[in-house]
């Protein structure tokens, strides 16, 4: 059983189990007290472990920085600008 200190512990890993909805080893979020879900479809996971962030490649997942700029969909990374023109240096 994982303690609170171990999940938010960012070099322990990251909470993983089974779900049986999904039929496979997902990544799980906590809920109320011990209790944990799926994050694909939040049924209820009995049991958790942690999984190094180097090998949750192999359970499908990844880990991907965050945009530089807001999400890159042209708002914070220049496109955004009601009625003005966005310029960048060359």
């Amino acid at each position: 059983m994982l303690s609170e200190s171990d999940w938010l512990s960012s070099s322990a890993g990251l909470p993983s189990g089974f779900c049986a909805i999904c039929d496979r080893q997902v990544l799980l979020s906590q809920e109320e007290g011990d209790l944990w879900a799926c994050v694909h479809c939040e049924a209820a996971v009995a049991s958790a472990e942690l999984v190094a962030e180097e090998e949750i490649g192999e359970l499908g997942y990844s880990v991907v920085e965050e945009p530089a700029a807001g999400c890159g969909t042209g708002c914070g990374a220049g496109g955004c600008g009601p009625g003005r023109l966005q310029t960048t240096a060359s």
